[in-house]
């Protein structure tokens, strides 16, 4: 009997709710009335406002799912449920265990950031001049390098071995001739590539290599080389002969990108981004820094010290028990 009237005070009262709401689609604010008490559960009342606040998370609060009263009374006796059993849980001491205190103390952590530091967040805003400022500052940022097509003919020492460098000099230096008498229609090195080149990705294409940044590195390619790319002057140009640590290179430049400034319009909201994320994360530090301020904190730094030795002392046990432990299969 006791179940039936609850049920018809719960199916009841969220009736009214509904109705108020529906009748009041306009002004939302009805749903924050404070009022008489609306469900009691073991004597604890439970408020308009918060049953209201909880059936708006699930998605109750919308035009059409209201008429359906099978719905509502679902969600009602979950809420219901969910109260008798965290008064168990209470009951019970299960408040008092510090997995419980935790997960409180973040959830109001989290709620006072929310309705504290968020607003004042939004509220952070980037100027103009500053957004000129940053630009001014790292304009090399905004800048897309300089980048040259080139062909390479890439001689390896034999087997590493330097002190034969001057037979490679010799081959490598009539190489250089022979490609400055090349016709212009060739691409790259063409077969001189193909027959010398130890560079094994480049040699069939003529030593022509990709695109290349100017500063970047080419992984299979000594920097001495990539560098000498932009040390040539005009099209077609063959480099002086190049000495690495692993042998010795030319290298012929075959077409040319100058380096382009992206204009401030281009790159504006990408440095308000970056400045506001900064402002907000010098903020939150200030704000902290002000907040254990305001506070009496003690033995912090003892404490830590204490975990650490803590943890070292659980690790140096661990080991021991593994150490003294028997086989886990039988040793003949």
């Amino acid at each position: 009997m006791g179940r039936k009237i609850i049920g018809a005070v719960i199916i009841s009262a969220v009736v009214t709710v509904a109705t108020v709401y529906m009748l009041n689609k306009q002004t939302p604010e009805v749903v924050n009335v404070v009022d008489a008490d609306f469900v009691t559960v073991n004597g604890k009342n439970l408020s308009r406002k918060m049953l209201i606040e909880e059936m708006r998370f699930r998605g109750a609060i919308t035009p059409g799912v209201l008429k359906d009263s099978e719905a509502l009374k679902s969600i009602m006796d979950e809420i219901v449920i969910t109260e008798v059993m965290a008064q168990k849980a209470i009951e019970n001491g299960l408040d008092k265990s510090p997995k419980i205190a935790m997960t409180i103390k973040k959830l109001l952590a989290n709620e006072y950031r929310n309705s504290v530091i968020k607003p004042q967040l939004k509220q952070l805003i980037i100027t103009k001049q500053e957004i000129e400022e940053a630009y001014e500052e790292n304009i090399g940022k905004y800048s897309t390098p300089a980048m040259a097509k080139a062909a390479v003919i890439f001689m390896q020492y034999p087997h590493g071995d330097i002190k034969n460098n001057l037979n490679l000099l010799k081959d490598i230096t009539k190489l250089k001739k022979a490609a400055e008498k090349q016709s212009k229609s060739i691409v790259g090195f063409g077969e001189l590539a193909k027959k010398h080149s130890d560079d094994m990705r480049s040699k069939y294409r003529g030593g022509v290599l990709n695109w290349v940044s100017k500063g970047t590195m080419i992984q299979r390619l000594d920097k001495e080389i990539v560098n000498a790319i932009f040390e040539v002057k005009t099209l077609g140009d063959i480099s002086p002969i190049i000495e690495t640590s692993r042998g010795l290179a030319l290298v012929k430049l075959l077409e040319e990108r100058t380096p382009k400034l992206k204009s401030i319009n281009v790159v504006e909201n990408t440095i308000r981004n970056q400045l506001l994320e900064q402002k907000k994360q010098q903020f939150l530090t200030e704000f902290y820094d002000d907040l254990k301020g305001e506070s009496d904190i003690e033995n912090h730094s003892k404490v830590v010290g204490l975990l650490l030795k803590e943890q070292e002392r659980q690790s140096k046990n661990k080991n021991e028990m593994s150490l003294t432990s028997p086989p886990m299969f039988p040793v003949n």
